[in-house]
């Protein structure tokens, strides 16, 4: 994956500037050069602390995605504060715009359907081997629930319809696409959700 990114890193800068400039751009100014094939000596170091290279595309969720639209906006800046450092003629300001899109795109999208291409198949495989899943509401909406659900997406014997938490902020909204119930309504939404397991998050042992 760190070579695929700097690799598409430096398309991305020249797709920029081609686009920006309204024809196939080959850089001829030496310092841009640099700029454009060093731009993965930049990056890399700053993809590697965000952690983009320690995910798990199979779990890559929410999370992941934010920390791809950081460091893609912290290494776009880099190399925008970089290119007006040098006092460069031929770099447009848009250009630094125009690869941050880009670069969020492609870097964020390659991931997601890296991830779409290793689940699909296996849940596909999955379904047909184990028949009906276990339907399963989950007590606790915080971090752990949401970690859980979604490592329970990727089983084969259970499958998350939905959540129970008490926090009133949280009930009525959305957690991967299920909603959030309150406690009182829990007998009702078993029925309702026709619900075979309810899995409690440890971490409502330690709310106030």
């Amino acid at each position: 994956m760190l070579l695929t990114d700097s690799f598409l890193l430096v398309l991305i800068l020249l797709a920029s500037f081609s686009i920006r400039l309204g024809y196939g751009y080959v850089p001829v100014n030496d310092t841009i050069f640099w700029l454009i094939f060093g731009a993965p000596a930049i990056a890399v170091p700053i993809f590697v602390r965000f952690g983009l290279y320690r995910a798990v595309i199979r779990y890559l969720g929410f999370d992941a995605l934010w920390s791809i639209v950081q460091a893609v906006s912290l290494y776009t800046l880099v190399w925008g504060i970089l290119s007006f450092m040098l006092a460069v003629d031929g770099i447009p300001r848009s250009i630094i715009v125009i690869n941050w899109v880009i670069s969020i795109l492609i870097i964020g999208g390659l991931r997601m359907v890296a991830r779409w291409m290793l689940t699909s198949g296996k849940n596909i495989d999955n379904n047909k081997a184990s028949g009906e899943k276990k339907r399963v509401l989950f007590y606790g909406g915080g971090d752990a629930g949401i970690q859980v659900v979604g490592a329970l997406s990727h089983s084969s014997e259970y499958i998350c319809v939905g959540f129970i938490d008490d926090l009133k902020e949280l009930q009525g909204r959305k957690i991967w696409g299920l909603e959030v119930y309150s406690p009182d309504l829990i007998g009702e939404i078993i029925k309702k959700l026709s619900v075979d397991v309810v899995l409690i998050s440890m971490s409502l042992f330690y709310r106030a």
